[in-house]
Formats: C-alpha cells, structure tokens, sequence
C-alpha cells in the first residue's frame, strides 16, 4: 500500500523516488550509535551471513533443510548461548548485542536465523 502510494505521488524517475529506494541515498547507516565491540560483531556477523548462508538459503528454504553444520560454525564464532553467562559456556552478552548479531545473521538467511 505505501509503495503504490509512492508511485501515485512521484513518478519513478523522480530524484526523491530513486533517493528513498537506492542504497546510496540511504541515510541510515546500521553501525551508527555502536560501541567498537558491537560493530565488530556486526561485521562478524554480516560476512558469516554473506559467505556461509546467503549463497544457500534458497536451497534449504526449497528443502526444508535445517543446516546444524552452519548453526555449529555460528556456535563457534561466539554466535550460540548468546545470553549464557560465560561460566556456563555462553557468551554473556546483552540482549542488544544479540539483536545487532541476529539481525546481521537474518541477512544472509532469515528462517534459519530465526
């Protein structure tokens, strides 16, 4: 319903159309307001993502495949028991840290992140 009331309001070669649906006109940066330890879980994070579970989401999403050797690898980044204090073998950290940790994982596959 917003994107057909965008294209009512402004034709698709309009500047301010292609600023709202391009990546470079996007003013967001997800990193902004982070502490160093969390941006560099972000880019733990994001580049497990792209290289081990982008290229191979649609296969398990067709197979209903869930993939524990994927899950294991994430586990031994630090990205398993996220909220487990370290005495028990978790990570400890904080519900943020989780959520900047999932959402950079659901980019590269969501129903296996989820």
């Amino acid at each position: 319903a917003m994107l057909s009331r965008l294209l009512r309001r402004f034709r698709p070669t309009s500047v301010v159309f292609r600023r709202l649906w391009s990546l470079e006109g996007s003013c967001v940066n997800p990193a902004d307001g982070l502490s160093e330890e969390q941006r560099e879980f972000q880019q733990v994070a994001t580049s497990f993502a792209t290289n081990e579970m982008q290229p191979h989401m649609k296969s398990w999403d067709e197979k209903e495949e869930f993939p524990q050797d994927v899950l294991r690898k994430a586990a031994s980044l630090g990205f398993g028991g996220i909220y487990v204090r370290p005495d028990y073998g978790g990570s400890g950290l904080s519900r943020l840290d989780a959520s900047i940790i999932f959402e950079a994982l659901a980019s590269g596959c969501v129903s296996t992140t989820a």
